[in-house]
């Protein structure tokens, strides 16, 4: 999504396939879940630990 400037800050893309079987049972599998953020200032996770500025991507893979 970009903000005002039109700079994009987050973005997310997602393919999952589910199949739901007649007994109940299902499968589903994420086969990719990409996660874009940007982080603007520096994000402080724990006292003197940060996340430096910058664009940072995610990937995520699941089966079930």
């Amino acid at each position: 999504m970009p903000d005002l400037q039109h700079v994009l800050q987050n973005q997310e893309w997602n393919t999952t396939c589910r199949i739901i079987f007649n007994s109940g049972a299902y499968s589903e599998n994420v086969i990719q879940d990409l996660d874009i953020q940007r982080i603007t200032s520096p994000f402080n996770i724990y006292r003197d630990k940060f996340i430096p500025v910058g664009l940072y991507r995610f990937n995520h893979h699941q089966v079930s």
